[in-house]
């Protein structure tokens, strides 16, 4: 019996583990230098090429596109979001945090590099791109 529920203990942490943002940042941006200083003890959750990348649940879209700015400009890249929707929600929610941030973008004439990923994405190329 504790055997059972030590198991199924440890089924419900590695499930719960699987929604935080460090685990799609692992995920999303493997094989890119991750967590990279900024300044003032800020980090971008990675670097892309010559992106800087915030990743972040598609709810905290105006976050992200601050974040994103704000490393980008620290560290001389160009800013980039991957915006996740966060397991449970709506999709249709999460796109329409998505078209948001793109309307955002667009009006603001900002040069933005995006990804929107499902809950499920864990590669890179598993999400939208604009």
């Amino acid at each position: 019996m504790a055997a059972r529920l030590a198991l199924f203990l440890l089924f419900l942490s590695a499930g719960a583990a699987a929604q935080n943002e460090a685990d799609y940042r692992r995920w999303l941006c493997e094989g890119y230098p991750q967590e990279v200083p900024v300044e003032r003890g800020t980090r971008a959750d990675c670097l892309i090429g010559a992106y800087a990348v915030e990743i972040d649940w598609s709810e905290n879209w105006h976050q992200a596109l601050g974040q994103s700015l704000y490393y980008a400009q620290g560290l001389n890249l160009s800013p980039a979001i991957i915006l996740i929707c966060k397991p449970g929600t709506q999709t249709a929610t999460c796109r329409r945090h998505f078209a948001r941030l793109k309307e955002t973008s667009c009006l603001c004439a900002l040069s933005i590099r995006l990804w929107f990923c499902i809950g499920t994405a864990k590669h890179l190329q598993e999400c939208e791109e604009r």
